[in-house]
């Protein structure tokens, strides 16, 4: 089965597409079982594959799939082979994104992967042994401390927190269970007291952190680990439908969604979870032209949003 998720899925097909270039046609059932894949999904992602190119978007500046018999053939578009030009920011970013892919399926040692690292580092002046400082991160280091602390000794710990989705400030005191790093941000896992749920919170959105004398209770704390292990939304939060143009598609690698399916004109319909109106109301404004919603509750939301921020400027 494949993995779930937009950032899983484009680690496969970053991995997968140089794999099936390179090869004179593997089968399907070949690739298959070399990404640990279903037939149905494979197909899914070579339809994403068809739409890549440049504009304006002609055979020539496309990548080129071909199914046919049970095998698959991939073959760049031209642009693909042109020599490119890189700044040394750009040539380092690439260095240390390819030193992270050698850890994706069907990237081997000595393959073409280390060859162009290889050099590129060269030409750059770098040595695999040199380390790259990133910021992976804006949250506040004393709050992170705090929030480990409170984890460690088990005790309640009092927020002051900015929840995107209702776009509202509130204090909130939570049972911390863990603190996680995952896809760039910090996020603290636990009980809140409010919600009288497991609750997922931002540590970039957190404007205080203190500890209180409260110890945290034992049904809480085991709840929170064993029923928050994946950072897509409750089941609770009603689903917006939207088709997404091309220069919209970095929503599906922004926020959590159901579904998503890239369709042959560039679009994509996509099922998001709306934790609260006022965060669909941002994205949508924000997005213009680039969306059409398709969920019936939801139609008119950008208009009426729309209409109260002209009301304020009048």
């Amino acid at each position: 089965m494949a993995r779930g998720g937009a950032s899983a899925r484009l680690e496969r097909l970053l991995s997968m597409v140089p794999w099936i270039a390179e090869r004179d046609g593997p089968t399907i059932e070949e690739i298959c079982a070399t990404f640990d894949i279903d037939r149905e999904s494979l197909l899914a992602d070579l339809d994403v594959v068809f739409l890549v190119g440049l504009h304006p978007f002609t055979p020539d500046e496309l990548v080129e799939v071909a199914v046919d018999s049970n095998r698959v053939w991939i073959r760049y578009a031209e642009y693909f082979a042109r020599p490119l030009r890189l700044s040394p920011q750009q040539g380092l970013a690439l260095v240390a994104a390819g030193a992270g892919m050698r850890s994706l399926v069907g990237v081997g040692e000595g393959g073409p992967l280390d060859r162009g690292l290889s050099k590129l580092a060269g030409a750059l002046g770098v040595s695999e042994g040199e380390a790259v400082d990133i910021e992976l991160d804006g949250s506040d280091p004393g709050t992170l401390e705090t929030l480990r602390s409170a984890t460690t000794d088990q005790v309640t710990v009092e927020l002051d927190y900015y929840s995107y989705g209702r776009d509202e400030r509130s204090t909130r005191n939570v049972d911390p269970a863990e603190v996680r790093f995952h896809d760039g941000h910090w996020y603290l896992l636990g009980w809140c007291h409010r919600s009288e749920a497991d609750r997922v919170f931002r540590v970039d959105r957190i404007h205080g952190a203190t500890a209180t004398e409260q110890a945290v209770s034992p049904e809480h704390l085991e709840r929170s680990r064993s029923g928050v292990g994946d950072f897509g939304a409750d089941d609770g939060h009603p689903r917006a439908e939207l088709t997404l143009a091309p220069a919209a598609h970095w929503v599906i690698d922004t926020y959590p969604h159901d579904s998503a399916r890239a369709a042959r004109d560039g679009t994509i319909s996509v099922v998001l979870p709306v934790a609260g109106t006022a965060w669909l109301e941002r994205l949508l404004l924000s997005l213009g032209d680039d969306v059409e919603v398709t969920s019936e509750e939801h139609q008119g939301l950008a208009r009426s949003a729309a209409h109260r921020v002209l009301e304020r400027y009048r």
